[in-house]
């Protein structure tokens, strides 16, 4: 139950937000800026995807942050972190991060103090894996940020190396967030707290789940954006012909303690590169690859409304396929990432300068609407996926937060509040091919792929009473938004 939208006083502000016709910010508008290699970059920032061109950086694995309001921070690419004019941040160290794991930096805002960021590093080297960080303080070189540590604050408290995945996790509270990583050669997750008092090195440590070998460092650690679950996967270095030997699986994880619990073992993988959660946390996609001696590459989705591991392992289902002779594809399936537009988007080298898009990620089966060639980028090859934080707390919104987009087509809904069902009209002759539902957390909650012209009933089916946004779009770009109050 979502406390916001059942308090009584809160409805009724934000009903008198929605009569007044008053916005706020998108409500995850820190991860609008995504650096995706070379000279790279894709902008959230106005709805729809944009590509923007920046400063050559060569970087297989970057890690960004923007301000709440969808403004470009900071970003790391290669080793090296840069502020939003591609500058080197104000005495931060060199070499940031290395090494061969796929999810080497996060970048997160600082606990009570809203001009300072943390970056986090985890460095992968033969024998010397490390969490590492530093704090930077935006307000320092006129707004581009400086670095308050010249050299890595190192976290050493675990028994042995990280392995190469981590990710991070917002708290229960409100205001802090976990860094959660894996221990190599062990069945241990360390759970760091960072406050308002910065980290706190001492970790809470949970054994679960399967002892993960030495080898296996690569692979993603994602939570989903609800915070509620983990998953993990991991592969050795070498890239293998099918053989059953790497692990993909999930897991509960309490954001008030920052421990883990065991879910379920899904089986079957060689090299699963990436997992990642769709919006609601319906669904589980594995990006996985494999040689035979062709290099193959699939999407696999996981059903996770079962009530069971039982249920959730049957409903294994292949999105998509292909094989390619060319080694040159072997490391073209990489990264999968969420993004704030409600898609998954993924490294694509099959054809220079796309991305492959989930675009309804919640759907099951095909009816996800995959799409290979789903997003052109530019030119140029894309190397990477940036590495983010699903939600932040400073960036929650209280009611439906839709970011100030330009819209060109009328809406109106009878009657206003909706309490079952109502007729939706649009300007004479509009033509759209989708429809959403924004909840107020900025989630896309309903998707619907295809409306006639005009007009259409409008049933509010499961939907909790609430403030809510209808976005109609037409090749992804939005032409009209109505906030919508259901009763």
């Amino acid at each position: 139950m979502n406390p916001i939208k059942n308090d009584p006083r809160m409805r009724l502000f934000l009903l008198a937000c929605a009569l007044l016709g008053l916005t706020s910010a998108w409500a995850q508008s820190r991860n609008d800026s995504w650096f995706v290699g070379r000279t790279q970059w894709i902008s959230f920032s106005n709805g729809a995807p944009q590509t923007v061109l920046g400063q050559p950086r060569g970087a297989w694995r970057t890690a960004s942050l923007s301000d709440p309001n969808g403004q470009r921070l900071v970003y790391i690419a290669g080793s090296e972190l840069f502020n939003r004019n591609d500058q080197h941040v104000l005495g931060a160290p060199v070499a940031f991060s290395a090494g061969n794991n796929g999810q080497p930096n996060v970048i997160l805002p600082m606990p009570g103090y809203p001009q300072r960021l943390v970056v986090f590093g985890m460095p992968w080297f033969p024998n010397a894996s490390r969490l590492e960080y530093v704090t930077v303080d935006m307000s320092l070189d006129n707004g581009l940020g400086g670095s308050l540590d010249t050299i890595f604050n190192r976290v050493t408290n675990y028994t042995h190396r990280p392995g190469g995945q981590f990710t991070a996790v917002p708290h229960a509270n409100g205001t802090d967030y976990w860094v959660v990583m894996h221990e190599e050669g062990s069945d241990a997750f360390y759970s760091f707290l960072l406050s308002a008092q910065g980290v706190d090195t001492v970790p809470v440590i949970t054994h679960s789940g399967s002892v993960i070998p030495a080898a296996h460092f690569g692979g993603m650690m994602v939570a989903s954006y609800q915070g509620d679950r983990i998953a993990l996967s991991t592969h050795s270095g070498d890239f293998p012909a099918p053989d059953d030997s790497s692990d993909v699986e999930l897991f509960s994880f309490d954001a008030a303690n920052g421990t883990l619990g065991f879910l379920c073992n899904l089986p079957g993988f060689s090299k699963p590169r990436s997992v990642e959660f769709s919006p609601l946390g319906t669904k589980l996609y594995v990006a996985e690859q494999y040689q035979l001696p062709a290099v193959v590459l699939e999407l696999w989705q996981y059903d996770l409304t079962g009530t069971n591991c039982v249920d959730i392992e049957a409903s294994k289902t292949l999105i998509w396929q292909d094989t390619t002779t060319d080694s040159g594809f072997i490391n073209s399936f990489r990264t999968l990432g969420l993004a704030p537009d409600g898609r998954i988007y993924h490294r694509n080298f099959w054809t220079q300068g796309y991305l492959g898009v989930v675009n309804d990620p919640d759907a099951t089966g095909a009816a996800c609407g995959y799409v290979r060639d789903g997003f052109l980028a530019m030119t140029d090859t894309l190397w990477c996926i940036t590495n983010q934080c699903k939600r932040y707390h400073d960036s929650d919104s209280p009611w439906t937060g839709l970011r100030e987009e330009p819209t060109s087509v009328s809406i109106t809904l009878w009657p206003m509040p909706l309490h079952d069902q109502g007729w939706l009209r649009l300007d004479p002759g509009v033509v759209f091919d989708e429809l959403q539902w924004i909840d107020g957390l900025g989630r896309c909650v309903r998707h619907q792929r295809t409306a006639p012209v005009n007009g259409l009933p409008i049933n509010r089916g499961t939907l909790s009473a609430g403030v809510f946004a209808i976005r109609i779009l037409r090749n992804s770009r939005a032409l009209g938004v109505l906030r919508v109050v259901v009763e």
